[in-house]
Parts: structure tokens; sequence; C-alpha cells
């Protein structure tokens, strides 16, 4: 968790974009700059910068759908075209 704030701080300092629109950034977890978010239904998200990808049981990475997909904590993560919206 401290990790992720540090990247949160991180990218305000520099005016970077925040790479996902999470409500609550506690429910994410960053791993060497990439983030995983875990949907209500059990299935994991990786976003790396604007991609969006279903991380399968298998680690197999696949583009997720167009669509809104809600985080565990009721955050809304909105999608098109593998990136997000």
């Amino acid at each position: 968790m401290k990790k992720l704030i540090s990247y949160v701080l991180l990218a305000a300092a520099f005016a970077l974009p925040v790479a996902y629109n999470v409500v609550n950034a506690e429910k994410a977890y960053a791993v060497e700059g990439v983030s995983i978010i875990e949907l209500q239904d059990g299935t994991k998200l990786q976003i790396d910068g604007l991609n969006v990808y279903v991380l399968g049981l298998d680690g197999k990475l696949t583009p997720v759908s167009d669509g809104t997909h809600t985080a565990k904590d009721g955050s809304k993560i909105v999608t098109k075209n593998g990136k997000l919206s």
C-alpha cells in the first residue's frame, strides 16, 4: 500500500497522468509499475499505463472487453478497445 501511495505522489509531483481511474486506490496494489485490480466477480485486471488486460489463472493476459467493470470496492473502471477510457 505504501508503495502505491508513493507512485501516486510521485506521479502528482511530476504532473504525470495516473494510470487508472479508481476511486479507492487502497484496493489496488502495484507490482513493478503495473496495477492489479480485483473485480466483484473475482476476475483480476492488470492495468499497465492505459492498457487493461484480464489476468488469467494461468498468468495469460487477454485484452479486457469494452464496458464498465466494477471493482470489489465498488469503484468503476471504464474500458474501450482494451484501454482505459
